[in-house]
């Protein structure tokens, strides 16, 4: 509607204006119909005009205003979330086997196969190491862990983890074996930890051809004689 004019030109041409609209009266005579209604309409142009450029200004501002104040909203939530993120992830790092989710996070970044499974003995999450030494892949996120268990074993470690929470044990250890996604079965040590809300556990396997001592033709129940033995 008006181009973008300086505070000073709007100050000056609302001056001229004025000064134009008093020497029509001074000088043209206030009984003149006329020349009183050319002075009063200069006169009042220029308040108008005042007024009209100040309301602008003040749109601008209001505008760029809004503009700023969306910008810190987005800044500000952003950096909420970041800040949210940070304390969550600090969280499950601090206690990574509290819950499936801390758990589930934390074996992505050991070296050994590790697995995460639900209160319903179904596989929630294995890590890389896991699908390198034993073949499985994340197809069977979802199913029962069950075909990974080695069947002679699988009935007293079952029997084993579900007491262990109701007597407040959450964290057990024992000589153990899985099976391949081929059917080999595969010797270790397996370090088992119940989360404390009973929504399931995880479990760190130490498979024996993984150790640095290594013996050779030693069957897995002659081990887990000795350990009895001891």
């Amino acid at each position: 509607m008006f181009p973008n004019l300086t505070r000073d030109q709007v100050q000056l041409i609302s001056f001229a204006l004025f000064s134009v609209g008093a020497a029509v009266l001074i000088l043209g005579g206030w009984h003149d119909e006329l020349w009183r209604s050319l002075g009063i309409s200069s006169m009042a142009g220029a308040i108008w005009f005042v007024m009209m450029q100040e309301s602008i200004l003040l749109t601008k501002v209001q505008n760029e205003m809004h503009t700023v104040l969306e910008k810190l909203s987005v800044k500000r939530e952003n950096e909420i979330e970041e800040l949210l993120y940070f304390l969550r992830d600090a969280k499950l790092r601090r206690a990574p086997w509290d819950s499936i989710e801390a758990a589930s996070e934390y074996i992505q970044n050991i070296p050994f196969p590790a697995y995460v499974i639900n209160s319903e003995l179904r596989v929630i999450k294995i890590n890389d190491s896991w699908s390198k030494v034993l073949g499985w892949d994340e197809s069977i996120y979802g199913k029962s862990a069950i075909p990974l268990q080695c069947p002679e074993h699988w009935g007293e470690l079952s029997i084993k983890m579900s007491s262990a929470g109701d007597i407040g044990e959450h964290m057990h250890f024992s000589k153990y074996c899985y099976l391949s996604k081929s059917g080999k079965e595969i010797p270790g040590t397996v370090a088992i930890f119940i989360f404390p809300d009973q929504s399931g556990c995880a479990a760190i396997f130490y498979p024996d051809h993984m150790g640095i001592i290594k013996r050779k033709k030693i069957a897995f129940e002659s081990a887990v004689s000795d350990v009895e033995a001891k």
